[in-house]
């Protein structure tokens, strides 16, 4: 079954197309996948939508790329990356490790939608690409000891 993950499969019901990026196998036998359509709606990307597995054909095409679990760096923040499946683009803006080790990272996207910053998107690292390093910045720090902090015996009244 998990020789699935990555096909593009089809529901014979809707026509609703995509990349099978989850198996859900549930107590009762049902097995559901979940579809990530490859294109965007609006500039950003459409949701994941669930189906039967007995309603699902495959579709003929190139799989998409999917890195393998353990083998991908973190994507750093500043990065441009790309979505694999649906073609994302945007800046890492920030990343989120799960205590099982799932890493996920926040795209945004530099264009604007009606004036307005489009929300981030979250992707698993592994399926995305680079497209731009990161710039090098330099930091300053935040926090920490105060420059005077050995002049001060406690707080001023």
């Amino acid at each position: 079954m998990s020789k699935q993950l990555g096909a593009i499969m089809r529901d014979t019901v809707t026509g609703f197309e995509g990349v099978v990026v989850n198996i859900t196998t549930w107590l009762n036998g049902c097995v559901r996948y979940g579809l990530k359509p490859r294109e965007l709606r609006d500039g950003v990307p459409i949701a994941t939508q669930h189906f039967d597995v007995e309603q699902l054909e495959p579709v003929r095409g190139k799989r998409p790329s999917v890195g393998k679990v353990g083998k991908i760096k973190p994507a750093k923040l500043g990065s441009k990356m790309r979505d694999t499946i649906t073609g994302y683009e945007g800046t890492v803006v920030a990343t989120l490790v799960y205590i099982n080790g799932t890493r996920t990272a926040a795209l945004q996207a530099g264009e604007l939608k009606d004036g307005k910053p489009h929300d981030n998107q979250w992707f698993d690292v592994e399926r995305l690409e680079p497209v731009a390093p990161a710039p090098v910045r330099k930091t300053r720090p935040s926090g920490g000891p105060q420059s005077d902090a050995a002049e001060r015996s406690g707080p001023s009244r």
